[in-house]
């Protein structure tokens, strides 16, 4: 990162009438406030998802086959899901698996539409 332009020396340059070169440090100025706006824009986002991933993370409950996302109030049994445990593992990404319906050949079974894997059970 650029270091900002000394006021004083700005200052000076105007005093000494050298308004061009004033102008231009004012400018220097300028865009590194910009630049600092957007890295601060950024962060802020970046932060924002990684906080929004903790929380997803925190609500996760792997049930041996499948995750299950945990609502505040569980006791009365309800949970989201099932979500696909290798796209979570590898990438944090919750992926709704799709009941694929057994008939009298084929178990039933979970099916995740990214990674293509089958959960059982």
């Amino acid at each position: 990162m650029s270091v900002f332009p000394d006021f004083n020396e700005i200052k000076d340059l105007i005093k000494k009438g050298a308004t061009l070169e004033a102008q231009e440090k004012i400018m220097e100025l300028r865009v590194l406030i910009v630049n600092l706006q957007q890295e601060n824009i950024s962060l802020k986002n970046e932060n924002k998802a990684l906080i929004e991933e903790l929380d997803i993370k925190g609500k996760m409950q792997f049930d041996g086959s499948v995750y299950w996302l945990k609502h505040k109030n569980e006791a009365n049994g309800n949970k989201d899901g099932p979500f696909c445990p290798a796209c979570f593992d590898k990438d944090k990404k919750s992926i709704r698996l799709q009941h694929i319906k057994g008939d009298g050949y084929i178990e039933a079974y979970w099916s995740c539409n990214v990674c293509k894997s089958h959960y059982y059970g």
